[in-house]
């Protein structure tokens, strides 16, 4: 089964942060993301929920992680 991807809106709502930051952190190599077919970003849960786990200074990080596992659990 393939992993649930976000685009860049979905995964910037999620973190409560702008797609211009999703952009940059992309550029950046901070949260890099993976590219479909026509070259959209796409992020998968299990990469965000990672990401959030590990910053110190994301708002709200319980609530986000809390919120990512039931999405992963979703399938």
């Amino acid at each position: 089964m393939e992993a649930k991807r976000l685009t860049v809106t979905e995964a910037s709502r999620l973190l409560m942060v702008s797609d211009s930051t999703m952009r940059l952190w992309d550029k950046s190599g901070k949260l890099p993301a993976h590219r479909s077919a026509g070259n959209r970003r796409l992020y998968d849960l299990e990469q965000l929920r990672d990401f959030v786990a590990a910053r110190e200074d994301a708002r709200e990080i319980d609530a986000i992680i809390q919120k990512l596992d039931r999405l992963l659990m979703e399938g």
